[in-house]
């Protein structure tokens, strides 16, 4: 058996509830991912055993399904283990402890300045108000809080987002000012952007660019805080993310995306007001069977989403209030949900 990973179990062991050694090679605990039995805190349902190669160990859970490598649970657990984890397998030569990415990693850094340099962005908090550029309109129109504009870019031509890599060389048709919303990881690294575009009529509103093909694109992921007792809202749209406290947004409505970053018992999932919408209410009802929390909209909501809720005038706090008020999980969010949609699925 591999002594790395016998070494960092026991290391993880004190962040692991009920752990228990049953063998050499046999270890039990209470479910990180789901939490384990609500009912019976004394319940344990997560074990770690050997691969079928024998050459490391493998996390399952008999009550939420959850399957996934030793690496990987130290990495949902606690990322700064993780990277001792890699580095330590890295130092002995074994490879299977390097990810593309933390190879990718060590060989380029990728921060705000890559966006400085590479696109000429200029962040939006050091643009002066009376600056002739379109970008505070926009900001004003969408009422975006004056303290979340260090996290947004600007440039006022796109047909400089060719210069990310060579498959987007002439497929950028130009003369666009937008509104860059960087993604990074956990550690700040730099693994993906959306440029936003200021003119409401463009066909393509949104372009998105991956930077890491290995990293889940999902905005906010390096602001939240994880131990806190507070909920991390998961939203659609990283515009919307700006309105309220620890917010991530994936970029659309792929929420499975969450799986390796988020314990499923710390979010509350808000996808827009679309009850007419067939995906999404489609993709709604999959995460309550998922065992997930989530926001349903009362009835006396018209907007579509967070942004329009607050330019027809609710504050950030008010919605927060909906948004905590609504949220349901198991049998009440299914009967909620299905008195909001307006589509048979």
């Amino acid at each position: 058996m591999n002594y790395v990973d016998v070494k960092f179990i026991g290391l993880l062991s004190s962040r692991l509830e009920h752990f228990k050694k049953k063998t050499n090679t046999l270890y039990n605990f209470r479910c990180p991912v789901c939490g384990d039995s609500e009912k019976n805190r004394y319940k344990a349902r997560g074990y770690l055993y050997p691969g079928k190669d024998r050459s490391g160990f493998i996390f399952k859970c008999h009550n939420c399904g959850d399957t996934r490598s030793l690496g990987n649970l130290i990495k949902y657990i606690d990322h700064s283990l993780y990277q001792k984890y890699l580095l330590e397998g890295y130092g002995k030569k074994d490879k299977r402890f390097i990810s593309k990415q933390e190879v990718r990693r060590k060989s380029q850094q990728l921060d705000s300045s890559f966006l400085e340099k590479t696109l000429a962005a200029e962040r939006v908090d050091k643009i002066p108000k009376d600056s002739p550029d379109v970008v505070h309109a926009f900001i004003n129109n969408r009422q975006i809080p004056d303290s979340e504009l260090n996290r947004l870019y600007y440039i006022d031509d796109d047909k400089i987002l060719e210069n990310l890599g060579p498959e987007y060389k002439g497929r950028i048709h130009g003369n666009q000012a937008r509104v860059i919303l960087p993604f990074y990881d956990r550690d700040n690294v730099l693994v993906g952007l959306t440029a936003r575009a200021i003119d409401e009529s463009v066909g393509m509103r949104y372009l998105a660019f991956r930077l890491d093909k290995d990293a889940p694109m999902i905005f906010g992921l390096e602001k939240i805080k994880r131990n806190s007792r507070n909920p991390v809202y998961v939203v659609e749209g990283p515009i919307d993310s700006l309105f309220l406290p620890n917010t991530v947004a994936v970029g659309g409505s792929d929420f499975g995306k969450l799986t390796q970053e988020v314990r499923k018992n710390k979010c509350i999932i808000i996808f827009d007001n679309e009850p007419r919408n067939v995906e999404i209410v489609k993709k709604m009802k999959t995460i309550i069977n998922d065992g997930y929390k989530i926001c349903v909209w009362p009835q006396n909501i018209n907007e579509k989403d967070i942004n329009d809720m607050v330019i027809a005038g609710k504050t950030p706090d008010e919605i927060l209030k909906v948004i905590n008020t609504n949220t349901f999980s198991g049998l009440k969010a299914m009967a909620t949900f299905n008195e909001w949609k307006r589509v048979n699925i």
